[in-house]
């Protein structure tokens, strides 16, 4: 859990939803491609809409953060192991800066 997100921690392991969760999964993160993006706060939005599920993401990609969770910035982890607070325009560049990798990343819901 975020402590920025409004969200409930499970109490434990068998208790564990989506609905607990505050953060994206990089799927293609790889030690190999140290900016791919490993993980994130999910406050991503496309066309006013919160992401879930399965996203693909490339450089050319128009998504926003919404202002749910620190105002309109997000953290995200690295695959390098490094952790970096970042603006929509930060994190749009770090997508670039990935290189012609894909970042598939899974959102709760």
């Amino acid at each position: 859990m975020c402590p920025a997100d409004n969200r409930s921690a499970a109490v434990d392991w068998p208790a564990l939803t989506n609905s607990n969760l505050s953060y994206f999964v990089g799927l293609d993160a790889v030690d190999a491609r140290p900016n791919m993006l490993l993980s994130g706060d999910r406050n991503w939005m496309r066309d006013g809409e919160l992401l879930s599920g399965v996203v693909e993401l490339g450089a050319a990609t128009n998504f926003t953060y919404s202002e749910a969770i620190h105002r309109t910035n997000g953290n995200i982890g690295l695959a390098d192991g490094s952790v970096q607070q970042v603006t929509t325009k930060l994190f749009l560049q770090q997508l670039a800066n990935s290189g012609d990798a894909t970042n598939r990343l899974v959102f709760p819901q």
